[in-house]
């Protein structure tokens, strides 16, 4: 996975946010505040400005992490900066990431995030998604096939997790309503992912 190709996953997210915004702000609005959606596009359009010209993907991921906190004070917004902070930690001076590789940040990302936010493993947020999707990279053999690997781990976790109650933020304190619906954070994390990766 080279910048070229996480810039214009980025590109093809932000052309189709009219429509990404206002499904996830409806599947917020039945947990939360109804606001997922417009805070994510703000996030996604603040993304956008940022480049990288001799395509360094440490440099490029804390940019977007820069990016990401500038948009938002949210506590989706946060952890989507401390991942982006982690993996750009860890990704200083690659252009290129091979399977393994982004495995393993991917996991730096979980674990920012977990800290950052104090959240735990199967409370059911976003934190799910990207666990699901890192131990699906690290398992897989062929890097040849890693988008349909990573969009179906992130679809296997809304799955999952369907019929258990949100255990952290405002939607805990509705753990039986929460158990029907999607978290926000865990859908557009499977949302993005297929759009990003080209996957109709």
């Amino acid at each position: 996975m080279m910048y070229e190709t996480i810039k214009g996953g980025l590109a093809r997210v932000a052309d189709a946010l009219p429509a990404l915004e206002k499904d996830l702000n409806l599947a917020d609005a039945k947990i939360g505040d109804g606001d997922t959606g417009g805070m994510l596009a703000r996030v996604v359009e603040n993304m956008q400005s940022v480049t990288s010209d001799d395509g360094d993907l440490g440099s490029y991921f804390l940019n977007l992490s820069f990016a990401a906190q500038s948009a938002t004070g949210s506590s989706l917004g946060n952890l989507i900066s401390a991942a982006l902070a982690a993996a750009g930690k860890k990704a200083n001076g690659l252009r290129q990431l091979e399977r393994l590789q982004l495995a393993e940040i991917l996991s730096l990302a979980r674990d920012a995030m977990l800290r950052r936010g104090g959240a735990s493993l199967g409370d059911k947020t976003v934190i799910d998604a990207v666990h699901a999707i890192a131990k699906a990279v690290a398992d897989f053999k062929d890097q040849a096939d890693l988008p349909t690997v990573m969009i179906d781990a992130a679809d296997a976790a809304l799955i999952n997790f369907r019929g258990r109650p949100v255990r952290i933020g405002r939607a805990r304190m509705f753990a039986d309503t929460s158990r029907e619906f999607d978290d926000p954070g865990m859908l557009a994390v499977a949302m993005f992912l297929r759009v990003a990766l080209a996957r109709q």
